[in-house]
């Protein structure tokens, strides 16, 4: 989109002229995402998609999480067309701050600490995250499918037993819902959480699950960063659910990946003992030898996601 069709974004009297504009992504919500650099500042401009419940609830998150210095401050909303810009925010992924010796311990502690303050945040005016509705949806979706893999046929009851879990332990906090690595920002001193399109009220473990599944953290290292957060002791029902969590999301986001291959028939997958793992899979995105704008790249992250899960009884 060229600076002059996205000026209307970018009132002259508070930012003055568009110098600048970069394409960030198109993401699976169906939000624009660019970044903006005007003669005030470079900034982040996400236009929502048309669905209108959807942009009121991302937006209430994402206010309150600005407010609360969680997620970068908002300078500007365009509500008549769903757009939202925000202060960018000059740091590194995550995932590139835990590689760095000097920063990981850092950058960890300062993620518990922001999940710990966004999960403490009044629930009253958040909706409930329909995750259980959506995990069945695309899991039916998906492994019905010409050419899925057969071996993952039966990770479908890892949803029935999050399902029964949670019925047993129905706490609801604002979430993210989408922590993974790319939209957690390391500054140098603490991180930021960003784009918020799945936010709103879920199970206070469900953030620290899905991040821990990108991380490829083992059980008691994740356990570990857990207590942390609930600043409390996790009993052995708790540590029951929390797997079943770390279960649910390696479900949900193996049939996601899956979902962004057009034909299955069109890419090459594996056996599970052949499958790659998924720090395996990280490691050739880092060295370009994987590439998640191709099919097969998105294939194989999806069935790395469900062969982690399958190894993991």
């Amino acid at each position: 989109m060229t600076p002059e069709k996205l000026q209307r974004f970018f009132p002259m009297t508070q930012f003055g002229e568009i110098r600048d504009v970069v394409s960030v992504t198109m993401g699976q919500s169906g939000a624009s995402v660019f970044s903006v650099t005007t003669e005030s500042g470079t900034y982040i401009l996400r236009i929502h998609g048309e669905d209108q419940i959807s942009w009121e609830r991302v937006l209430s998150a994402q206010q309150t999480a600005s407010q609360q210095a969680i997620a970068p401050a908002i300078v500007h909303i365009d509500a008549a067309e769903r757009a939202v810009v925000s202060v960018l925010v000059s740091g590194i992924s995550l995932g590139a701050a835990l590689s760095q010796t000097e920063t990981r311990v850092a950058a960890l502690q300062s993620l518990i600490a922001i999940l710990r303050k966004l999960h403490a945040i009044p629930a009253d005016a958040f909706a409930a995250v329909d995750l259980l509705g959506f995990a069945h949806s695309v899991w039916d979706e998906q492994c019905r499918r010409p050419n899925f893999p057969e071996w993952a046929m039966p990770l479908g009851d890892r949803i029935t037993e999050a399902e029964k879990l949670l019925k047993e332990d129905g706490r609801l906090v604002l979430s993210h819902c989408d922590l993974h690595p790319a939209n957690i920002l390391w500054d140098g001193r603490r991180v930021w959480l960003v784009d918020w399109e799945r936010a709103g009220l879920a199970h206070p473990y469900l953030d620290m699950a899905t991040i821990c599944n990108f991380l490829t953290m083992p059980d008691e290292a994740a356990l570990n960063l857990l207590e942390q957060q609930e600043q409390a002791k996790i009993e052995e029902n708790q540590k029951l659910l929390f797997t079943a969590l770390r279960h649910l999301c390696r479900v949900v986001y193996g049939a996601v990946f899956f979902r962004l291959v057009s034909d299955l028939g069109s890419v090459q997958i594996a056996s599970r003992e052949e499958t790659p793992s998924l720090a395996e899979c990280f490691a050739m995105l880092s060295t370009g030898k994987l590439a998640l704008r191709e099919p097969q790249g998105r294939a194989l992250i999806g069935a790395a996601f469900l062969k982690q899960c399958a190894l993991v009884v």
